[in-house]
């Protein structure tokens, strides 16, 4: 909305300043309408993404991914060891988060490898793969790092998609 009233005062005013085209009614109306255009343009998500910077997005994204760590209570695990692979697709915006329990045993730069190579395979098409080989890392690692202590599986293993 900032983008669309900042843009539709300024484009008609500038145009008029230098053409004269409109008298002050006929430029207002033009600023209403441009007004009008320009939000309904900037609501479309393709177009609205790319009006935050990219900071903002993915600040916006890390903290969805904390409070979804929490709403699915994957911080009350025994021996603290939920994980959760976060991936927001308007935000292009790729998380893994783990519990203190894993924290204390592996590096995070462990799991920025498996984001990156997830994210290559999306902008090569592959999303599905890379959702596949990115679950399947993380098992392998938990699976090495972390063995299972119980059988029975504390959370539930499902796909959470947010509005």
């Amino acid at each position: 909305m900032l983008w669309a009233g900042i843009l539709a005062l300024l484009l008609p005013g500038i145009g008029n300043y230098f053409g004269s085209w409109f008298g002050a009614d006929i430029l207002l109306l033009v600023q209403w309408g441009t007004f009008i255009l320009l939000s309904l343009l900037f609501r479309m998500p393709g177009i609205n993404t790319r009006l935050i910077p990219r900071q903002v997005r993915y600040w916006r994204a890390s903290n969805l991914a904390r409070r979804q760590f929490l709403e699915q209570n994957l911080h009350h695990t025994e021996g603290a060891t939920g994980i959760l692979i976060f991936v927001s697709e308007a935000e292009r915006y790729v998380e893994i988060l783990v519990d203190q329990g894993i924290a204390d045993i592996l590096d995070n730069a462990v799991w920025e490898d498996i984001v990156a190579d997830f994210t290559t395979k999306v902008r090569q098409g592959q999303t599905r793969q890379g959702f596949l080989d990115c679950i399947a890392a993380c098992g392998k690692l938990l699976k090495e790092h972390v063995p299972a202590t119980h059988e029975r599986n504390e959370l539930p293993n499902h796909l959470v998609i947010l509005p």
